[in-house]
């Protein structure tokens, strides 16, 4: 871990009108006995109103090389405050300490050894009460302030005032949730808990934190818990909701028996009386009942101020409603991108889902009738298919569903003129394709300036010819100038690669501040078996080689159903008894070839639910990606790809070799890279052929392949979302 000139340890310290705990911390962070060349001192500052402010540039001015200064004036809001100290963090190392806490000279020695000679992400510290135990206060605070042991191994985190982590973990988990007043501390360890990083508690590591020296102390600090606990029920119901149900249970008000405080005082070294135990269970009872009172004032805020939370972060501009209206076409999620972005609605006020019709399961959203049917349909079901869509291409633009898009932009605005009246904040996300939904945002866009547009583009729309050719020659130049408007008016374009970042800037001149790469992803939910550290398949003698290919065989040009039976097949006939199964749509033309030409090498089963074909092509030996060597198809990144990286199987990429594909393949040593062109087969032939003699052994990098995850990609939306809508 150490090389000369790094920076190990970066210790953040979030203060707030604090200039005498500031002083106290500062000087014991000074004192320590770890070399000033290998760690820095981040002083965030809180918009403090007094001399704190004042205090901590003296600081920085004393000590140039050790302590930074950065003021956080935007968010009223600790979790804010330390964000903005990570940000700036050069250390490998984040501690964590509170601004009126000290250590003992050897505390960031301790840290360093720690982290280097064990397996830990994610560490919490002893912390101890400083000073006597002679009023009741105080001896409140020695037996019931930091149970760390405890916070950790059973509730998975630990508290910010003596939490310190690798820095790379907010790379993965993202960073606190500024939006709680109390609890993002909790919130946090459990998103690095759920991420499966190594959590840890040591007791020798001690950080001192000063008592409380009265009721009214102790009380603010539950008012503060409490609300932090609604909040957290609020923007996480799936995973707090508890917090709130535990405030209606009789047991969570009962106070600790008079044996349990003489206990804990015997464990501290405090000798109680048995009045004393009795007033400091009192006390503690009378603090848990404050909570209920809290609830019932704060559910009432709630209600009468549009989910205004008082006390969180009382400056922020997440105080006001975020409404998020998703725009489709089919409301039935075949898209697994657009069905993880709809999963989000917990964290915001709601997200909406505007579609043609919501039969398969949207419980909330915006319906566009039905009436807007083409006409032309009646070519079809009189066997003039192909009339039909050239008459299409001439007749609308840029293509027939302009019909359901004017009438979502209609419906559209009536509602958002709403919500704007009411105070609200709006968001408009497109996912394209389908790529004519774009007007309904540039529509709303134009209409409404303060309205948040994001357009997520999983496809570009020019330079992909399969999009292009689509449009009739005559609608070219105007299709073009229709992106234009979207690159140019949107607030945020994002892609699924930075390879198509840079397509975006390089060959359509987007800014590229203006530009957000967020992958497709994962969920490890969607299937019982999970990766491991290694790809390690072994040939049964006799059986067949079963190659699973996941989505539609045949989308030209980009994959082409034919050469890819051709290579297989090409492989059969050297000898090897392979056969490809396929789980997904194929067209007609590709079902009739199989039958006719290929029925001995690939097999069609057809259509299932994303988890079933998940579970179906888990069982096969390989898992086969299948892209042209064409310059769109460098960009491209399969939806398939994420859930093959989490299945654990090795993967034989036929792709261009320098590709976006290509390029994860080998950062995540997951397979083979085979370049689409004649040799294909022969290679593909030889790995099969050593599949067959030896096995095939991968070690697989867990920690690159984590990354398409969820748990990642889903922290990825959120600060972007927030940051666009909370600028």
């Amino acid at each position: 871990m150490q090389t000369k000139n790094t920076i190990n340890i970066s210790v953040i310290i979030p203060v707030y009108q604090d200039k005498d705990g500031l002083i106290d911390t500062i000087n014991a962070l000074i004192a320590q006995d770890f070399p000033q060349d290998r760690y820095e001192i981040i002083i965030a500052d809180n918009n403090s109103k007094d001399s704190t402010k004042q205090v901590a540039t003296e600081f920085q001015e004393k000590y140039p090389g050790l302590i930074k200064v950065i003021h956080q004036d935007q968010i009223q809001s600790s979790y804010a405050t330390r964000n903005a100290g990570v940000k700036i963090a050069r250390g490998e190392i984040c501690c964590f300490i509170d601004a009126d806490m000290t250590a003992n000279r050897d505390y960031l020695k301790r840290i360093y050894i720690y982290f280097s000679q064990n397996d830990v992400d994610y560490l919490g510290c002893n912390i101890r009460i400083n000073g006597t135990h002679k009023t009741l206060v105080e001896k409140f605070n020695h037996l019931f302030a930091f149970p760390m042991k405890k916070y950790l191994e059973e509730n998975h985190f630990a508290v910010t005032a003596c939490l310190s982590v690798k820095r790379s973990i907010f790379e993965t988990v993202g960073l606190f949730d500024c939006r709680l007043e109390s609890g993002g501390d909790q919130e946090f360890g459990h998103r690095v808990w759920k991420a499966g990083l190594k959590q840890l508690y040591c007791h020798d590591i001690v950080l001192y934190h000063p008592p409380r020296t009265s009721v009214l102390s102790l009380l603010k600090k539950e008012l503060r818990k409490t609300r932090g606990k609604i909040q957290m029920a609020h923007f996480y119901p799936a995973r707090y909701q508890h917090h709130i149900e535990s405030f209606f249970r009789i047991s969570s008000y009962k106070p600790p028996r008079l044996s349990t405080v003489k206990k804990r005082g015997h464990e501290k070294g405090i000798d109680l009386s048995n009045i004393e135990c009795f007033l400091l269970s009192f006390l503690h009872g009378f603090i848990i009942c404050v909570r209920f009172f809290e609830l019932i004032k704060q559910k009432y805020i709630l209600r009468s101020r549009c989910l205004k939370l008082q006390g969180t972060c009382s400056s922020i501009k997440q105080d006001q409603k975020l409404n998020i209206y998703f725009i489709v076409f089919h409301p039935n999620f075949n898209n697994y991108r657009m069905r993880l972005i709809y999963s989000l609605k917990e964290h915001y006020t709601k997200i909406l889902l505007v579609s043609t019709n919501h039969k398969g399961g949207n419980d909330q959203g915006i319906t566009i009738p039905g009436i807007y049917h083409n006409p032309l349909g009646i070519l079809n079901k009189i066997g003039l298919g192909r009339v039909e869509i050239v008459l299409n291409k001439y007749i609308y633009f840029p293509s027939p569903r302009i019909r359901y898009i004017k009438a979502a932009q209609k419906k559209l605005a009536k509602i958002i003129q709403r919500d704007i009246d009411q105070g609200c904040r709006v968001c408009v996300i497109n996912s394209l394709p389908h790529h004519d939904l774009g007007l309904v945002g540039l529509y709303l866009k134009k209409r409404f300036p303060s309205v948040k547009w994001i357009v997520d583009w999983r496809d570009l729309w020019s330079y992909d010819d399969n999009y292009f050719k689509s449009v009739a020659p005559v609608y070219r130049n105007k299709l073009i100038y229709l992106e234009r408007e979207i690159f140019d008016n949107c607030d945020l374009n994002v892609t699924t690669n930075n390879y198509a970042k840079e397509v975006l800037v390089t060959k359509y001149n987007v800014p590229s501040n203006n530009i957000v790469s967020i992958e497709h992803a994962f969920s490890r939910e969607d299937i019982e078996c999970q990766s491991d550290s290694t790809a390690d398949s072994k040939y049964q003698p006799g059986a067949t080689i079963n190659v699973g290919f996941l989505g539609g065989l045949s989308k030209p040009p980009r994959v082409s159903g034919i050469k890819v039976l051709n290579v297989i097949k090409s492989v059969k006939m050297s000898g090897i008894d392979v056969v490809l199964n396929v789980y997904g749509d194929s067209i007609p033309e590709i079902r009739a070839i199989i039958n006719k030409s290929f029925s001995d090498v690939a097999v069609l089963h057809g259509r299932r639910s994303h988890r079933e074909s998940l579970k179906k092509v888990a069982c096969s030996d390989f898992l086969l990606l299948a892209l042209e060597d064409l310059p769109n198809c460098h960009i491209v990144n399969p939806a398939k790809l994420p859930h093959y990286l989490m299945l654990g199987k090795p993967i034989l990429a036929m792709v261009p070799e320098k590709s976006f594909v290509a390029n994860v393949i080998r950062e995540t040593n997951t397979g083979f890279v085979i370049p689409p062109d004649e040799n294909a087969a022969k290679k593909i032939a030889s790995i099969l052929s050593k599949y067959k003699e030896s096995g095939i052994y991968l070690k697989i990098n867990e920690d690159v392949v984590e990354r398409y995850s969820w748990t990642r990609i889903s922290q990825k939306w959120i600060d972007t979302i927030s940051g666009i809508c909370f600028d």
